[in-house]
């Protein structure tokens, strides 16, 4: 598939939603890979509990939203053995420097793992687990 043309259509079907999802989860994944630099905070909280950063990768990544001198961070991780944990993290603004790790949760059984979801085709879970088998 173009991924490409893709993004520019607007009316677009299940496959294409699921390949464009997945695509998405893979560029994130890569460039944690490809840049630790940008994401040294979050190197640091998988390490601190017990987490290996070359084991498992990230596949979403939530807007680090402002609060004040603060920054809320929220990430998900999926590790090679397929379990799901969330990460809730406070930086100080403009920097990847820790305030606080409001929490690292495993949150493998609240994700759906469907390849068959009426209306919306693969789930989250499901696009997570099929690209860490391409990439590990």
């Amino acid at each position: 598939m173009d991924i490409e043309k893709l993004k520019r259509k607007r009316q677009k079907n299940v496959q294409e939603q699921n390949a464009l999802k997945k695509h998405y989860m893979r560029e994130l994944a890569i460039d944690f890979r490809e840049s630790p630099e940008e994401y040294i905070w979050l190197r640091n909280v998988l390490t601190q509990n017990s987490l290996d950063v070359n084991q498992g990768i990230l596949i979403s990544l939530s807007g680090c939203l402002e609060q004040g001198p603060v920054e809320e961070c929220s990430a998900v991780w999926i590790s090679s053995d397929s379990r799901f944990y969330e990460l809730i993290v406070i930086l100080k603004y403009g920097t990847q420097e820790i305030d606080e790790i409001e929490s690292v949760t495993e949150i493998t059984d609240s994700i759906e793992i469907n390849a068959h979801q009426r209306g919306t085709g693969k789930s989250f879970g499901q696009l997570a687990i099929e690209l860490i088998r391409e990439l590990l």
